[in-house]
């Protein structure tokens, strides 16, 4: 199993982190209760390090791409610390859809959002 970073954006209050995985099984994404809601429960996103004042971390799939998912780290507050986070997948699906998979391999994503254009959304706008 390998990840890979896509990119990063700085909402106000949230980073999101894009990401590619090389692998999920179709029985998985085709599953009414595992991946449900975009996916949310299919990877394991944890802060390892920095700003871990975070209110919630979710990972949506993103449908009718290679495996790709939408990481919102949310703060509800500016400014943001750096941070570090590891992605992986959620050991919970791991005997359901990975039986014979290594999916031993983690991502760490290190995040420094002083490098990040910010962006606010009044209105369903980019500003």
């Amino acid at each position: 199993m390998i990840f890979t970073s896509t990119g990063q954006s700085h909402l106000w209050g949230k980073i999101i982190i894009n990401i590619r995985v090389n692998y999920l099984p179709l029985s998985l994404i085709n599953s009414v209760t595992d991946c449900a809601n975009q996916c949310k429960d299919v990877l394991s996103v944890r802060i390892v390090s920095g700003d871990s004042s975070t209110t919630g971390i979710v990972a949506n799939y993103i449908p009718s791409t290679s495996f790709s998912f939408s990481i919102e780290v949310n703060y509800q507050k500016e400014p943001i610390g750096a941070f570090s986070v590891q992605i992986g997948i959620n050991p919970i699906l791991v005997q359901r859809y990975f039986s014979g998979i290594d999916i031993s391999n983690r991502l760490t994503v290190n995040v420094n959002p002083a490098f990040l254009a910010l962006y606010r959304v009044e209105n369903n706008q980019v500003l």
